[in-house]
């Protein structure tokens, strides 16, 4: 059989969206062994009143890759992240457990404000009343304002006892589409500053590639009369296995079992290792990359 010449080719989206060159996603890290924080909904919590922003900053892993827009951490302190690859620029707002009025101190004025807040929360910023809602549902009421006062009279640690809130559902803005089709509903479709995730078996069976068998941690399928079998690791044809992140040189592979609620038994991969793969295989394809317009549109060519 002749082999069909392979191309893959990335076009430059036209109009508002711009294109630049795939990176894996970066993760950012506000993790530190002085304070138990926890980032929900681009807010950072398990930070403790009266603390400076250097003595914070310098707690985290990577704290040379962030920087706060105040000297002393407050309710309301941004912090700005940037990855080692300077591929991803990432901020979170800080949220102090009981700091309403953003000084970095938990005082009187602030269990009033919670007061004030039960009855009309509308002058109360994002931050603010998060940092109210010490029991983390979402609501302010007469708990609140009890356990922040009990706080001020060193008789109770809002830090140690208080709830960080569940997550609010997030809508997804990215879009993927193949030949044309958005496939982006069911679908993980992530795309950020200068990189795109898109869930791969979903990619192959919108191309019109058979699915052959699915497991939990594996996959199995057919491209051009050849089987081909995938895992974690990469995937292999023939007894000749050969990984993607190797194949593509930076690109990356992310896998997560049914279930879990990131993806639904799909292995996630960036743009590189997407184009790195379909060009090892044979299906001529263009992609077309809008980081601004949050667009990743696959099709087949002859």
């Amino acid at each position: 059989m002749i082999k069909k010449c392979l191309m893959i080719v990335i076009v430059i989206c036209l109009f508002s969206c711009s294109v630049v060159p795939g990176y894996a996603a970066p993760i950012p890290r506000f993790s530190s062994d002085a304070y138990n924080t926890e980032v929900v909904d681009g807010y950072l919590y398990g930070i403790r009143e009266g603390k400076s922003a250097e003595s914070v900053i310098s707690s985290f892993l990577f704290c040379e890759y962030i920087t706060a827009d105040s000297e002393d951490i407050v309710t309301g302190t941004v912090l700005t992240y940037v990855n080692e690859e300077l591929s991803e620029v990432k901020s979170v707002t800080v949220v102090i457990f009981g700091d309403l009025n953003g000084d970095g101190k938990v005082a009187t004025v602030d269990y009033m404000m919670i007061k004030k807040g039960i009855v009309d929360d509308s002058f109360l910023s994002e931050a603010s009343f998060r940092a109210g809602d010490v029991s983390g549902d979402g609501i302010l009421k007469a708990a609140d304002y009890m356990r922040v006062k009990r706080h001020i009279q060193g008789v109770y640690d809002i830090n140690e006892n208080s709830t960080v809130p569940e997550p609010k559902p997030v809508e997804n803005t990215s879009k993927l589409l193949v030949n044309g089709v958005d496939i982006t509903e069911g679908n993980y479709v992530n795309i950020g500053l200068l990189w795109a995730e898109v869930p791969f078996i979903a990619v192959l069976e919108a191309l019109g590639v058979e699915i052959t068998d699915l497991y939990d941690d594996s996959c199995e399928f057919l491209i051009n009369d050849t089987y081909y079998w995938m895992d974690a690791d990469g995937y292999y044809n023939e007894m000749t296995i050969t990984s993607i992140s190797q194949v593509s040189g930076s690109g990356t592979i992310y896998y997560l079992l049914k279930g879990e609620t990131r993806v639904e038994g799909d292995f996630i991969v960036d743009v590189e290792s997407l184009i790195a793969f379909l060009n090892e295989v044979g299906i001529n394809t263009e992609i077309e990359i809008g980081y601004e317009c949050k667009t990743v549109n696959i099709y087949t060519i002859e």
